[in-house]
C-alpha cells in the first residue's frame, strides 16, 4: 500500500513539474486503473526496487536537462509495467 501511495505521488509530481495540466488531469481521472496495474506490477518481491531504479533514472534525466533521455526512460517504464501487468493477467 505504501509503494502504491508513493508511486502515485511520484507520477503526480512529475506531471506537475512538467507543467502539463492535461497529463495531470488525465492521471487523476484514470488513477483507479493505474492503481490496479501498480499493485500487479509491484507484486513480485524484486519489483519495488526495480521500479524505484527506473524512477531514479527518470529524475536524473530530468535534473540533467536531457528531455530525450527522460522520454526514453518514461516510455520504457510504461512498457515494462504494461508487460508485467499483462503477463499477470494472462496467468489469471
Amino acid at each position: 500500500a505504501e509503494a502504491v501511495r508513493l508511486n502515485r505521488r511520484f507520477h503526480r509530481v512529475i506531471a506537475e513539474l512538467a507543467g502539463n495540466s492535461m497529463a495531470l488531469h488525465t492521471l487523476e481521472r484514470i488513477w483507479d486503473q493505474i492503481q490496479v496495474s501498480t499493485l500487479r506490477s509491484l507484486a513480485p518481491p524484486s519489483r519495488p526496487a526495480y521500479v524505484s531504479g527506473q524512477h531514479e533514472e527518470l529524475v536524473a534525466a530530468i535534473v540533467l536537462g536531457r528531455p530525450e533521455e527522460a522520454a526514453r526512460v518514461a516510455r520504457e517504464h510504461v512498457l515494462d509495467t504494461r508487460s508485467i501487468t499483462h503477463s499477470k493477467e494472462n496467468e489469471a
